[in-house]
């Protein structure tokens, strides 16, 4: 549609009336002008900046050493940090430069204070515009890399034992430590470096950006418009932002727009989540000046010279400040905010805009929300560093215990076996306190296998496939469709961007996660209104007897779209059309009329128009407005002048089709929304009638305040009351859907009103103190006395799925917390929507919590506020429980500001650290929040900075014993808390690259957590948990046989193995089925993981994995070891061989030995194995393969071709000639194996676990099949009870929410088994067995609880003829 179809003309501005020929630039005499440092490249690897980094890495992990001690230089001062001058224009040339004489030099930025000669010419050195987040660099890989590696204790202890094996103490060959060690030191390196380059992949696209800056040649003339990339962006740049790059690459102050009054639209999404648009304007001292219609010329304008003046960089994201000093003006013109760009955002809906660079890289504000993080360990790494300890605690036991043995060996048997003991001129060793010490090295060399070195390896490639199958999960992929073109989807794969945190995925027992955007679509829709005592929505039509067919849409108008508006009551555009109800026609109106959208056209204006708002209710109530044909098609920012007013008035000129006929509505003001005021009006002359009328739309309790007197009971006026009392009544059902709810009003306005109104506001803006205040009681003023015409109920479109993945994480035992920068209002709407705040919780009752002080509060008296509060809240919660299910608590970022601080940093832009006294007032704050939250099920924190959500995940993380954290989010304001959390995780879809730069996982959905966590995680937790068990497991057995060996050979030392064999039991003949089962076996479906929930506590609570369960792998190794020693020693050694009466040698004994403990160690992991497939079949029988293949060859390899085999030649051949070698083998595995298999299957029939239950039901496909289809049964019959629980709570009016919040609580609670019900009951079906006694036990701690939970296992216990049992 074009301006002559719509007969409508847009008085936009025109540069070319500025006669842009005549611009006097002041480039005109051509001169060179030299800007120093400008033409310099930054530096892509600063050397200093990353020997900084390294030092900062190390001194965090060697803090207690005491090496590595603070900067001499840092900054203890807490004055404040120097503020920033940048300079624009030929009024700042220096013109004494020696360096560039009979030319100007540009004078460069600088810092308050440097005002000497060589600042003056050369400027600060600000930091560069490169950005990395990288780990290493090509010089700091293989330092960092090996320090890092060698922080593993194991690692070390190689480290160690291959030093030794260089001396004479070493029984063993070097060759045999050090590869070993060279081999996992190499895989973990390439698994690194492979990830580190991923990172600096993503991070060279975003340094290598293009970007316009205005710049001279080489020779520092010609200066003009050219492209560079982002990293070699300087503060002080003045660059152009077209439409085509979009994207911010610095912090940037807002000169001028290719728009009417320096507008321009830009998106934060990828900076928190919002793809709705916002609005900032420069100055009208920059968008005044005249420039070509490119806006190439704009930059040398002679008038466009001034000193900007702001603060130092930090990191809060909502609050810049700044001043610029114009030439030959007196006066500074303050700048804030609202022509402030941030890094991160985009350009939208502007042709181009200019703006000069304030902060760059890390100095941007988004970057110092991103704090380094250090690096992630998890928490079985932890368990695993605590089990080393004991191991070489024991192991040390062991090598001591050697000395004194072979001491009192030496004392009782060296003379009978002198010959052993002569040097070599002859003489007799006689000092055996000497040789029995440094017997420990040979014992420390010996037991080298105690601790397996394969482990670490083996985890990494475990850990990297099962990352690799995170990425593979075809469930895990979302196809997201253009909003235009719907045949353009894009699918979008889940990203495991770091493989050593899976198994935590499987233990997290808090979720941190943001609201918009991670939870929501943040896409709403209208749903439902009522207007003027009728409720219209999705089935009223036929609750009314009112069914009315769809009106046929008006020619040349946008038809009914069902893809964006749910609403289907088509009474509404007939009653519209009729113009039969006044009070319709304003209301509809005022939908179309009372906002700040920018209508778009990507497709040209024939194809459809795409609203581009500032809040996503907005949106969907014009989209309402469009679908009943009051079609706002057009909208710009226009000057306007009033009779009687004297000044201009900026505002704003829409164009709204009505039924064809299109009309120009002059909108005069916005008296615009905020979180105090929590209502948005206009005043807007209606071109149909040629009247003044302010539309308002708010919070029900602000609008029924400012309603006539006729609509309360002192007004006696009963029509009216009863119209009020039906709103509210709407309003009730409404809040009871979870929808978020508007009351709509309206006035008419006198001119002479508008004029005497227009007097006190104008004098209210000019005003230097309490400005905000005055202008508030104008705006008050106005917004009184108003006409009622409806409410309206908006669902905020939460993301598919994210109610039962809550539902299903809480019934796993997470607690979720939302952090998020919306407003109070706004984020417990969603918590509604979500399930996360149940009915129960309400502010009238305190049972919803809520802390949220006056933003424009002073500090000093906020924190006095804060402190009262902190203190009521602890005496209202102090006698409850942990988690109560029934509380809820909601704080803002003004509160948490005191609980948190913004810190300041000093001239190098290092944080300033607080002092004593700050810090324990700090501390008291923290502590105080802490135990007032953890008495709540459901927090949300609003209003918070991005280094307020990462502090409040690390005071959860720090303070609270035995917890693993979880952070979501898709902005870049959710960077900070992604790095503080034990796991972070991204949300990657259209937006959110910061955010999944900074995770160790992205997903493109809120539901995929679930596949996520109760999938991969959960079986990823076992699988490693299994994995260093056995490895401990099978390495304790074969160790001790060589204690056991020492008592018969005096602890001299002597190995019973042959050493080429022992260094390749780790690496080949017991490593791939372990291998395999840590990457593929499960002990149960995704879909069952999916369903039952519950399963997942075991990671919680380490139940897979603990010092208990390593205690007994541990005796079990021991004792394995004793069997196979002694039953090799027993019945093979000194046995005769054939006839001739040979007997057996040593090496035919150990090389038994051997067999039986590969034999045993294989037969082991088949026990563990849950999931049995061909390739694990395959598995174990290639590792017996593999031992019998290398006994059969090495054995027999010509002894010239040095291959070390002298001592087994021919040794199996002969061993497995008879048959006491089978007979031992077969002996010891039933021996060893026989006391476990007879444990398990006692244990799983008599007293079946949790997990027990479900594995049997795996195996049998019918049971599994019958227990599938009576969950979903009950599932069904769950939500009818509800939907029917719904519709008599509407009826009666109770304001009783519904949904899963009823299953989020704690399971100690009386109620807990009411939440299990839906599935425990189900899933504890036992497969052969009832055991009354143990269900007696259960319920005799809870009573009320099985009576709860008696009607649904009574039903199965008639379908089954079988009872559930508890998990023991």
């Amino acid at each position: 549609m074009n301006e002559e179809e719509t007969g409508l003309h847009e008085e936009k501005y025109d540069p070319n009336e500025n006669n842009v020929e005549q611009i006097d630039r002041f480039d005109a005499n051509k001169l060179a002008r030299h800007r120093p440092g400008v033409l310099e490249k930054s530096s892509k690897f600063d050397f200093a900046a990353r020997l900084h980094d390294a030092r900062e890495y190390f001194r965090g992990c060697c803090a207690k050493c005491g090496l590595c001690q603070g900067d001499p230089d840092a900054s203890t001062s807490e004055e404040a940090p120097p503020r920033r001058y940048i300079y624009w224009g030929p009024e700042y040339d220096v013109h004494d430069n020696p360096t560039h004489d009979n030319q100007t030099t540009v004078r460069s930025p600088h810092l308050e204070g440097e005002d000497n000669d060589d600042f003056v010419h050369h400027g600060s050195k600000f930091v560069s515009n490169y950005i990395s987040t990288t780990k290493y660099s090509i010089i700091t890989f293989l330092p960092l890399n090996l320090f890092e590696q060698f922080r593993k204790k194991a690692n070390l202890y190689f480290l160690i034992i291959a030093i030794l094996a260089f001396t004479d103490l070493s029984p063993k060959s070097p060759v045999f430590s050090v590869t070993p060690l060279s081999i996992v030191l190499a895989i973990s390196a390439v698994k690194e470096a492979y990830e580190d380059y991923k990172r600096y992949e993503m991070d060279k696209e975003i340094n290598n950006r293009q970007v316009k800056v205005c710049r001279p040649d080489a020779n520092g003339a010609d200066w003009k418009f050219r492209e560079i990339p982002w990293e070699e962006v300087q503060v002080g740049d003045v660059l152009k932002i077209t439409k085509e790059t979009r994207a911010f690459p610095a912090d940037m102050l807002l000169l001028q727009s290719s728009t009417n009054q320096g507008l321009c639209n830009i998106e934060t999404a990828n900076l928190d989540g919002e793809t709705n648009l916002k609005i900032k304007q420069a100055v009208g001292a920059t968008y005044s000046l005249p420039t070509d219609e490119d806006g190439d010329l704009y930059p040398f304008n002679r008038k466009l010279q001034f000193q900007l003046e702001c603060e130092a960089p930090d990191e809060n994201i909502s609050k810049w400040k700044g001043a610029l000093y114009f030439h030959g003006e007196k006066d500074p013109v303050a700048v804030g905010m609202n022509q402030f760009l941030l890094r991160g955002c985009t350009l939208r809906n502007t042709d181009w805009i200019i703006a000069i660079v304030v902060f760059t890289g890390v100095q941007t504000k988004i970057s110092l929300n991103n704090k380094q993080s250090a690096f992630k360990r998890s928490n079985v790494d932890v368990i695993v560093d605590t089990v080393l300890y004991f191991i070489f605690a024991v192991q040390q036991i062991l090598c001591i215990f050697g000395i004194f043995a072979h001491l009192v060996w030496l004392e009782e048997e060296a003379t009978n076996e002198w010959y052993q003991y002569i040097e070599s001129d002859g003489s007799t060793q006689s000092d055996f306190g000497d040789m029995a010490a440094l017997n420990y090295f040979t014992f420390l060399v010996l037991m080298d296998l105690f601790v397996p070195i394969s482990l670490y390896v083996s985890m990494e490639m475990v850990k990297f496939s099962q990352a690799a199958l995170i990425t593979f999960d075809r469930d895990m992929i979302e196809e997201i469709e253009n909003e235009i073109d719907e045949k353009d989807v894009t699918r979008v794969h889940a990203q495991a961007r770091t493989s050593n945190l899976n198994e935590e995925l499987g233990q997290v027992s808090f979720i941190f996660s943001d609201k918009t955007g991670t939870l929501t679509e943040n896409k709403m829709e209208f749903l439902r209104c009522h207007i003027d005592g009728v409720r219209y929505g999705p089935g009223e039509m036929e609750k009314q007897h009112e069914f009315m067919e769809r009106i046929r849409t008006p020619e040349g108008m946008p038809p009914f779209d069902d893809r964006k508006c749910q609403f289907s009551d088509n009474r509404l555009a007939h009653r519209l059309k009729a113009n039969e109800n006044k009070i319709i026609d304003e209301f509809v109106t005022l939908l179309a009329v009372c906002h700040s959208i920018i209508p778009e056209y990507p497709q040209g204006r024939d194809g459809p128009v795409v609203y581009n708002a500032s809040s996503p209710d907005e949106k969907a109530l014009v989209v309402l407005a469009k679908n009943v044909h009051y079609y706002f098609f057009d909208g710009h920012v226009q000057i306007l002048e009033f009779p009687g007013v004297k000044q201009q008035i900026d505002g704003h000129r829409f164009y709204v089709d009505i039924f064809t006929e299109k009309h120009q509505f002059d909108i005069y003001n916005m008296l615009e929304f905020s979180s105090k005021r929590k209502r948005m009006s206009v005043i807007v002359r209606d071109p149909r009638d040629n009247k003044m009328k302010l539309y308002c739309k708010g919070a029900d309790n602000v609008i029924y305040q400012r309603l006539r007197e006729d609509y309360k009971p002192k007004g006696n006026n009963e029509k009216l009351a009863n119209e009020w009392n039906k709103t509210l009544e709407s309003l009730q059902l409404f809040a009871a859907d979870g929808l978020r709810t508007l009351v709509c009003a309206y006035k008419e306005v006198g001119d002479e009103e508008y004029c005497s109104w227009m007097a006190k506001l104008s004098k209210a803006r000019a005003a230097i103190q309490n400005r905000d205040i005055l202008v508030e009681e104008c705006f008050d003023e106005m917004e009184q006395d108003l006409t009622l015409l409806g409410a309206t109920a908006i669902e905020d479109k939460l993301q598919r799925g994210v109610p039962d993945t809550i539902a299903n994480l809480a019934v796993a035992g997470i607690s979720i917390w939302v952090l998020t920068g919306d407003k109070v209002e706004t984020a417990i709407n969603i918590g509604r929507s979500c399930r996360l705040l149940t009915g129960k919780m309400n502010r009238e009752e305190r049972s919803l919590y809520v802390i949220d002080p006056d933003e424009k509060m002073e500090d000093t008296e906020c924190e006095e506020v804060v402190r009262k509060a902190f203190k009521e809240a602890w005496e209202f919660l102090e006698g409850r429980q942990e988690n109560d299910p029934n509380q809820g608590f909601v704080i803002s970022g003004k509160a948490l500001s005191h609980v948190f601080p913004h810190r300041k940093h000093d001239a190098k832009g290092r944080e300033i650290p607080p002092t004593q006294a700050e810090k324990e007032k700090e501390e008291e704050f923290q502590r105080q929040i802490l135990q007032i939250l953890q008495k709540c099920r459901a927090v949300i924190c609003c209003r918070v900075s991005p280094i307020q959500k990462a502090q409040m995940v690390s005071l959860v993380k720090q303070n609270v014993d035995g917890v693993i954290t979880l952070a979501i989010g898709d902005g870049a304001n959710d960077v900070p808390m992604i790095k503080a959390a034990h796991v972070g995780i991204g949300i990657s879809g259209q937006e959110g690259l910061q955010a999944v730069m900074a995770s160790d996982y992205a997903i493109a959905q809120f539901r995929f957590l679930q596949d996520l966590l109760l999938v991969h995680g959960s079986w990823d937790y076992r699988r490693i948990s299994v994995l260093i068990l056995y490895s401990f497991y099978k390495n304790i057995m074969f160790s001790m046989t060589q204690i056991w060996f020492s008592f018969y050979s005096g602890f001299s030392g002597t190995l019973f193995y042959d050493q080429f064999s022992g260094s390749l039991y780790n690496l080949f003949f017991t490593a791939l089925p372990v291998l395999l089962c840590g990457v593929f076996d499960r002990p149960y479906s995704k879909e069952i993981a999916k369903l039952c929930p519950e399963l997942y506590d075991n990671g919680p609570k380490n139940e897979s994995f603990n010092l208990k369960i390593f205690g007994i792998y541990c005796f079990e190794g021991v004792m394995h070891s004793v069997i196979v020693f002694w039953t090799a020693v027993e019945f093979m050694d000194s046995m005769t061989v054939g006839s001739n009466g040979h007997v057996v040698g040593f090496w035919v004994t150990c090389t038994t030995m051997f067999t039986s403990i590969v034999l045993i160690a294989t037969f082991k992991m088949m026990l563990e194995t849950r999931t049995w497939t061909l390739w694990s079949i395959l598995s174990f029988a290639i590792s017996l393969f593999l031992w019998y293949l290398w006994l059969a060859v090495y054995s027999v390899l010509p002894l010239k071709a040095g291959f070390s085999n002298q001592d087994i030649y021919y040794v199996p051949i002969v061993g497995m000639g008879m048959p006491q070698w089978w007979f031992i083998n077969i002996i010891a595995c039933v021996l060893c194996l026989a006391p476990e298999i007879l444990y398990k299957y006692i244990k799983r029939m008599y007293v079946p676990s949790r997990l027990n239950v479900i594995e049997e039901l795996e195996i049998n496909a019918e049971r599994r099949k019958r227990f599938i289809a009576e969950i979903h049964t009950y599932q069904q019959k769950e939500r009818q009870i509800e939907h029917e629980q719904h519709e008599e709570d509407a009826a009666t009016g109770k304001q009783q929410h519904l949904g899963f919040s009823e299953f989020q609580i704690g399971k100690d609670h009386p109620d807990y088994v009411m939440s299990q019900h839906r599935y425990m009951n189900l899933a504890m079906k036992k497969p052969k067995f009832v055991l009354k006694n143990l269900l007696k036990k259960k319920s005799d701690k809870n009573k009320n609880a099985k009576a709860n939970a008696v009607h649904t296992t009574s039903t199965i216990e008639e379908e089954t003829g079988q009872e559930p049992v508890a998990d023991d």
